[in-house]
């Protein structure tokens, strides 16, 4: 958990931990984030793929991956649930081999803009 991070915060707030055992999964308004960046990310303006799962469907997943992966994109994957967020981060690290799963503080502070 972040230092300062409270494991009993409100669901209100923007960004929080959502479990101690667990720093990459991020709630976000009660659903949970994944957040990959390409390595060596200099904070510069760069295309962002975002996915809602598990509302997109697996085909679409993958491309959009393959997309993130042509462009050197940052990704963003919205999840209903922890499991979700889990599995979505395993797939899309093993596609996305030059990326790094990243705390959405860290996306957040690195420039990418308003998240919540």
């Amino acid at each position: 958990m972040p230092p300062g991070a409270d494991r009993h915060s409100t669901a209100d707030e923007a960004t929080r931990t959502s479990d101690a055992d667990c720093p990459w999964t991020t709630s976000v308004g009660g659903y949970h984030a994944v957040v990959l960046a390409p390595r060596g990310d200099h904070r510069r303006m760069r295309d962002t793929v975002a996915v809602q799962l598990p509302e997109t469907p697996p085909s679409e997943f993958r491309a959009a991956l393959q997309l993130a992966r042509v462009r050197d994109a940052r990704v963003f994957v919205l999840c209903n649930t922890h499991g979700e967020a889990e599995d979505a981060a395993a797939l899309a690290l093993t596609v996305l081999v030059g990326h790094e799963r990243i705390p959405i503080e860290r996306a957040m502070a690195g420039g990418w803009g308003p998240i919540a």
